[in-house]
């Protein structure tokens, strides 16, 4: 049942943070959906800390459940991500889904390997 606490603090403090991004992101005038990449970087690099971290430090579990279910749970944005390159296709950006697209795979991807490295060797 603690279980379940950890998850639901942790996504609360996940979709606050993410609505923070989008506003803090909505006084420039990007043409990419920034709020929404940003918010999924900063869940790889947090995710792959915590998962770094843990692979030391097995036995602190409730950090799973707190940080890579709930935080990043509700701070990553897969379904907006979806919504937003569709609305690109839709309207024809295909410069602006391409790059979108691309940022969000490789540099998420990068951030996942960068926080399983600085949590394996720096925690």
């Amino acid at each position: 049942m603690k279980y379940f606490f950890y998850v639901f603090i942790g996504s609360g403090l996940g979709g606050t943070l993410r609505y923070a991004l989008s506003l803090v992101m909505k006084k420039y005038n990007f043409t990419l959906p920034i709020h929404t990449l940003s918010a999924n970087v900063i869940a790889c690099i947090l995710l792959g800390i915590t998962m770094g971290y843990l692979i030391n430090h097995s036995e602190n579990n409730n950090l799973k459940y707190l940080v890579v279910i709930g935080i990043c749970g509700g701070l990553s944005t897969y379904s907006s991500f979806s919504y937003e390159v569709f609305q690109q296709l839709e309207s024809g950006a295909w410069t602006q889904f391409i790059i979108y697209s691309f940022c969000t795979f490789i540099v998420c991807l990068l951030c996942i390997m960068i926080g399983l490295w600085i949590g394996k060797n720096l925690f």
